[in-house]
Protein backbone atom coordinates (compact mmCIF):
# COMPACT_ATOMS: atom_id res chain seq x y z
CA UNK A 1 0.00 0.00 0.00
CA UNK A 2 1.06 3.56 -0.58
CA UNK A 3 0.29 6.93 1.01
CA UNK A 4 -1.89 9.28 -0.45
CA UNK A 5 -1.12 12.99 0.55
CA UNK A 6 -3.74 16.22 0.26
CA UNK A 7 -1.55 19.12 -0.84
CA UNK A 8 -1.18 21.33 2.19
CA UNK A 9 -2.59 19.28 4.90
CA UNK A 10 -0.28 16.37 5.07
CA UNK A 11 3.21 15.37 4.73
CA UNK A 12 5.93 13.32 6.31
CA UNK A 13 9.09 15.01 8.23
CA UNK A 14 12.28 13.14 9.41
CA UNK A 15 15.74 14.48 10.72
CA UNK A 16 18.41 12.62 8.26
CA UNK A 17 21.56 13.86 8.34
CA UNK A 18 23.11 13.51 4.40
CA UNK A 19 25.70 14.83 2.87
CA UNK A 20 26.04 17.70 0.27
CA UNK A 21 27.89 15.27 -2.52
CA UNK A 22 27.37 12.78 -3.43
CA UNK A 23 23.77 12.25 -3.02
CA UNK A 24 20.61 10.86 -4.87
CA UNK A 25 17.26 11.35 -3.85
CA UNK A 26 14.54 8.83 -4.98
CA UNK A 27 10.57 9.28 -5.19
CA UNK A 28 8.24 6.97 -7.02
CA UNK A 29 5.21 9.26 -7.31
CA UNK A 30 1.28 9.24 -8.75
CA UNK A 31 0.05 12.99 -9.16
CA UNK A 32 -3.40 13.68 -8.66
CA UNK A 33 -2.96 16.99 -9.94
CA UNK A 34 -0.82 18.98 -12.35
CA UNK A 35 -1.70 22.64 -12.03
CA UNK A 36 0.10 23.85 -9.34
CA UNK A 37 3.90 24.00 -7.83
CA UNK A 38 4.09 20.72 -5.79
CA UNK A 39 7.03 19.32 -3.84
CA UNK A 40 7.37 15.82 -4.19
CA UNK A 41 10.45 15.46 -1.85
CA UNK A 42 13.43 17.98 -0.69
CA UNK A 43 15.92 17.59 1.90
CA UNK A 44 17.38 21.16 3.18
CA UNK A 45 19.71 22.04 6.16
CA UNK A 46 18.94 25.85 8.10
CA UNK A 47 22.29 27.49 9.11
CA UNK A 48 22.13 30.87 11.17
CA UNK A 49 24.85 32.35 9.15
CA UNK A 50 24.12 31.33 5.65
CA UNK A 51 20.38 31.28 5.45
CA UNK A 52 19.20 27.57 3.84
CA UNK A 53 20.83 24.40 1.94
CA UNK A 54 17.96 22.65 -0.43
CA UNK A 55 17.72 20.08 -2.77
CA UNK A 56 14.36 19.05 -3.89
CA UNK A 57 12.20 17.67 -6.27
CA UNK A 58 9.03 19.39 -7.94
CA UNK A 59 6.38 19.82 -10.35
CA UNK A 60 5.81 22.95 -11.89
CA UNK A 61 2.45 24.38 -13.58
CA UNK A 62 4.41 26.02 -16.52
CA UNK A 63 4.23 25.06 -20.53
CA UNK A 64 4.75 21.12 -20.57
CA UNK A 65 4.04 20.89 -16.67
CA UNK A 66 8.06 20.14 -16.45
CA UNK A 67 9.47 18.26 -13.82
CA UNK A 68 12.00 20.10 -11.70
CA UNK A 69 15.29 19.55 -9.34
CA UNK A 70 16.87 22.41 -7.35
CA UNK A 71 19.72 22.82 -5.74
CA UNK A 72 20.77 25.34 -3.60
CA UNK A 73 22.59 27.29 -1.23
CA UNK A 74 21.89 30.55 0.20
CA UNK A 75 24.87 32.39 -0.23
CA UNK A 76 26.05 31.36 -3.41
CA UNK A 77 22.69 30.75 -5.49
CA UNK A 78 21.17 28.26 -7.40
CA UNK A 79 20.99 25.52 -10.07
CA UNK A 80 17.40 24.69 -11.67
CA UNK A 81 17.56 21.16 -13.47
CA UNK A 82 14.36 21.59 -15.72
CA UNK A 83 12.64 18.24 -17.64
CA UNK A 84 9.96 19.12 -19.40
CA UNK A 85 8.60 14.88 -19.89
CA UNK A 86 5.41 15.23 -22.20
CA UNK A 87 4.48 11.79 -21.10
CA UNK A 88 3.75 12.96 -16.93
CA UNK A 89 0.16 12.81 -16.25
CA UNK A 90 -2.36 12.70 -13.60
CA UNK A 91 -3.37 8.95 -12.46
CA UNK A 92 -0.23 7.32 -13.01
CA UNK A 93 3.29 5.97 -11.43
CA UNK A 94 6.43 7.63 -12.54
CA UNK A 95 9.88 7.33 -11.08
CA UNK A 96 11.93 10.91 -10.26
CA UNK A 97 15.48 10.44 -9.42
CA UNK A 98 17.82 13.89 -8.22
CA UNK A 99 21.53 12.93 -8.94
CA UNK A 100 24.12 15.07 -7.26
CA UNK A 101 27.63 13.64 -8.26
CA UNK A 102 29.73 16.99 -6.95
CA UNK A 103 29.43 20.75 -6.45
CA UNK A 104 29.43 21.31 -10.06
CA UNK A 105 27.67 17.81 -11.67
CA UNK A 106 23.99 17.31 -11.38
CA UNK A 107 21.59 15.20 -13.26
CA UNK A 108 17.80 14.72 -12.60
CA UNK A 109 16.22 11.47 -14.40
CA UNK A 110 12.40 11.72 -14.88
CA UNK A 111 11.65 7.68 -15.59
CA UNK A 112 14.38 6.88 -18.32
CA UNK A 113 15.84 10.31 -19.36
CA UNK A 114 18.45 11.95 -18.03
CA UNK A 115 18.76 15.76 -18.13
CA UNK A 116 22.24 17.28 -16.65
CA UNK A 117 22.51 21.05 -14.35
CA UNK A 118 24.36 23.75 -15.37
CA UNK A 119 27.25 23.26 -13.84
CA UNK A 120 27.11 25.61 -11.14
CA UNK A 121 29.33 25.47 -8.01
CA UNK A 122 27.62 25.50 -5.32
CA UNK A 123 29.16 24.56 -1.48
CA UNK A 124 26.39 23.68 0.03
CA UNK A 125 26.16 22.26 3.68
CA UNK A 126 25.31 19.19 4.44
CA UNK A 127 21.30 18.92 5.00
CA UNK A 128 19.55 17.46 8.21
CA UNK A 129 15.60 17.67 7.25
CA UNK A 130 14.28 15.57 4.84
CA UNK A 131 10.66 16.37 3.72
CA UNK A 132 7.80 14.60 1.73
CA UNK A 133 4.79 16.03 -0.18
CA UNK A 134 5.69 19.33 1.43
CA UNK A 135 7.72 21.99 1.37
CA UNK A 136 10.55 23.31 4.46
CA UNK A 137 7.74 25.69 5.94
CA UNK A 138 4.26 25.41 6.40
CA UNK A 139 2.00 26.43 3.40
CA UNK A 140 4.06 26.35 0.47
CA UNK A 141 3.76 24.53 -2.42
CA UNK A 142 2.95 20.84 -1.74
CA UNK A 143 2.20 17.92 -3.47
CA UNK A 144 -1.02 15.90 -4.24
CA UNK A 145 -0.82 12.71 -5.01
CA UNK A 146 0.35 9.15 -4.23
CA UNK A 147 4.06 8.38 -3.30
CA UNK A 148 5.15 4.72 -2.79
CA UNK A 149 8.93 4.53 -2.46
CA UNK A 150 11.18 7.45 -1.06
CA UNK A 151 14.77 7.07 -0.53
CA UNK A 152 18.39 8.97 0.44
CA UNK A 153 21.67 7.78 -1.10
CA UNK A 154 24.95 9.14 -0.17
CA UNK A 155 26.21 8.18 -3.86
CA UNK A 156 25.81 9.08 -7.20
CA UNK A 157 23.70 6.14 -8.49
CA UNK A 158 24.59 4.92 -12.29
CA UNK A 159 21.65 4.59 -15.02
CA UNK A 160 21.35 0.86 -14.51
CA UNK A 161 21.05 1.16 -10.70
CA UNK A 162 18.45 4.30 -11.59
CA UNK A 163 16.42 1.61 -14.39
CA UNK A 164 16.31 -1.03 -11.49
CA UNK A 165 14.54 0.94 -9.00
CA UNK A 166 12.05 2.24 -12.08
CA UNK A 167 11.50 -1.25 -12.67
CA UNK A 168 10.40 -1.70 -9.69
CA UNK A 169 13.32 -2.85 -7.44
CA UNK A 170 12.97 -1.66 -3.99
CA UNK A 171 15.39 1.21 -2.84
CA UNK A 172 17.07 -1.10 0.08
CA UNK A 173 18.17 -3.79 -2.59
CA UNK A 174 20.17 -1.14 -4.84
CA UNK A 175 23.71 0.24 -3.06
CA UNK A 176 22.67 -1.24 0.14
CA UNK A 177 26.21 0.03 1.51
CA UNK A 178 25.45 3.61 0.48
CA UNK A 179 22.06 3.77 1.47
CA UNK A 180 20.52 6.44 4.05
CA UNK A 181 17.00 6.12 4.38
CA UNK A 182 14.62 3.77 2.74
CA UNK A 183 10.68 4.35 3.26
CA UNK A 184 8.41 1.70 1.05
CA UNK A 185 5.37 3.59 2.62
CA UNK A 186 3.52 0.23 2.91
CA UNK A 187 0.56 0.62 5.32
CA UNK A 188 3.24 2.73 7.86
CA UNK A 189 6.33 5.04 8.29
CA UNK A 190 8.86 2.63 8.74
CA UNK A 191 12.57 3.11 7.54
CA UNK A 192 14.39 0.43 6.52
CA UNK A 193 17.84 2.19 8.24
CA UNK A 194 15.91 3.24 11.66
CA UNK A 195 14.97 6.34 11.02
CA UNK A 196 11.80 8.16 12.63
CA UNK A 197 9.33 9.53 10.71
CA UNK A 198 6.82 12.33 11.94
CA UNK A 199 3.24 12.14 10.26
CA UNK A 200 0.94 15.18 9.34
CA UNK A 201 -2.01 15.78 8.64
CA UNK A 202 -2.92 11.87 8.50
CA UNK A 203 -2.29 10.98 4.95
CA UNK A 204 -4.68 8.34 3.70
CA UNK A 205 -3.54 4.36 2.90
CA UNK A 206 -3.35 3.83 -1.03
CA UNK A 207 -3.24 0.30 -3.92
CA UNK A 208 0.77 0.40 -4.06
CA UNK A 209 2.26 -0.10 -7.37
CA UNK A 210 3.77 -3.55 -8.75
CA UNK A 211 7.35 -4.12 -7.17
CA UNK A 212 10.09 -6.76 -6.73
CA UNK A 213 11.08 -7.77 -3.89
CA UNK A 214 10.53 -6.38 0.10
Amino acid sequence: MAFTFASGSSHLTASIGLGAAPLTLFARFNPTTLNADMVLLMSYAVAAANGVSERYLQQKNTAGNPFLMIVEDAGVGADVITFSPSGVTTGAWFVGIGRIASATSRTLRVETTNTSGSGASLSDSAPDTIRVAQYRTDGGPNFTGQVADVAAWTADLTDAECESLRKGFPPHRVRPQSLVSALRLIRSTNDRKGFSWTTSGAPSVSAHPRSYGF
